[in-house]
């Protein structure tokens, strides 16, 4: 993810060396601000309103109204369909089954490709207040095209536990995460497959954009959730 400097705090502080125009490589994306470097390697914090993106999609989605699938996790020990699964990752993988099938085309049954992962769905969302503010997340999630290739990988918290996050093919970090728990099931099982030098690559095929309010708790809240709908495959 590529920005550009545009000067909304020039001169606030005189310690910066930051010039108007200078293009800057994102390494990780806060709430707020990006933590950068520039073409020599030197790191720097940008805030949202001081930059742009240098190469923004063409053709962004216009956000929707909200989709749901009509599940939550209290169906896998409700629903008579889980009836036959004996663990919460069978109950999981069965969830998945069934909606994929609810996108599947006849190529997909006639798929023979041993590196293909999955149709993998990613999301990234963003507060916003009652005013059009543009958030760091906002950016980020604006800054993804259809086609793009998105690198999925493994991250550590403090804790050692891991989970699964992604970066973009300028090495950025991106605030996204699987969308469904089937989806972190898929791409768990396809990091257990890959061998030296490889990796898993989701490129992306079609973007859904929502948007709505916390009402009523919070109607002058709003909030924009991006799905990137990827192709998974492991490649090296």
């Amino acid at each position: 993810m590529k920005i550009r400097y545009v000067g909304s705090r020039a001169g606030l502080n005189p310690d910066r060396d930051v010039e108007i125009g200078q293009v800057f490589t994102v390494l990780q994306v806060g709430e707020s601000y990006f933590l950068a470097i520039d073409e020599g390697g030197a790191p720097t914090t940008l805030y949202e309103d001081e930059v742009a993106l240098v190469n923004p999609p063409l053709n962004p989605p216009t956000p929707g109204k909200p989709e749901w699938m009509g599940v939550d996790a209290r169906d896998y020990f409700t629903d008579t369909v889980y009836a036959s699964a004996q663990t919460i990752n069978q109950r999981i993988e069965t969830r998945g089954q069934i909606h994929e099938l609810r996108h599947a085309t006849p190529e997909d049954f006639e798929r023979d490709d041993p590196a293909y992962v999955g149709r993998i769905e990613i999301w990234a969302s963003s507060l916003i207040g009652g005013g059009p503010i543009e958030t760091a997340y906002l950016l980020a999630m604006n800054s993804v095209g259809v086609g793009d290739k998105l690198f999925a990988h493994f991250e550590s918290n403090p804790n050692g536990t891991k989970y699964v996050q992604f970066r973009d093919a300028d090495g950025t970090l991106l605030p996204f995460s699987p969308y469904y728990d089937f989806n972190s099931l898929t791409l768990e099982r396809a990091f257990l497959r890959l061998r030296r030098g490889q990796r898993i690559v989701c490129e992306v095929t079609e973007i859904k954009a929502m948007t709505g309010t916390c009402a009523p708790a919070s109607p002058d809240t709003t909030w924009t959730v991006y799905d990137f709908v990827t192709d998974a495959r492991i490649v090296g």
